[in-house]
């Protein structure tokens, strides 16, 4: 999780970086909020979150808990990882 937390820091230094050479938020809020994004709702895809009672009840019985703990180890990966792209973005989208 540390790697994919370092990750998405510096990918948000770096576009920040380059949103201050050109002189222009825009592009830190519509990389990085994208990036942000896109974490979350695969993170949220992965973990199940946005599926209904049957639907877990018939995940639990049906994948091992080997899958799952992978699954949600890949739903921390990409949420550590949008995490900062998504502060990143909330800031540049007050410096417009």
């Amino acid at each position: 999780m540390r790697l994919s937390l370092l990750s998405g820091v510096l990918l948000s230094l770096f576009m920040i970086t380059i949103s201050q050479a050109v002189s222009d938020y825009f592009w830190l809020v519509l990389i990085c909020g994208g990036l942000g994004a896109a974490s979350f709702a695969l993170s949220g895809i992965l973990v199940g979150s946005w599926n209904g009672g049957a639907d877990i009840r018939a995940n639990v019985h049906s994948e091992t808990e080997e899958h799952r703990a992978e699954r949600t180890a890949w739903a921390l990966h990409l949420f550590f990882f949008g995490l900062p792209n998504v502060v990143a973005a909330c800031t540049g989208w007050f410096l417009l």
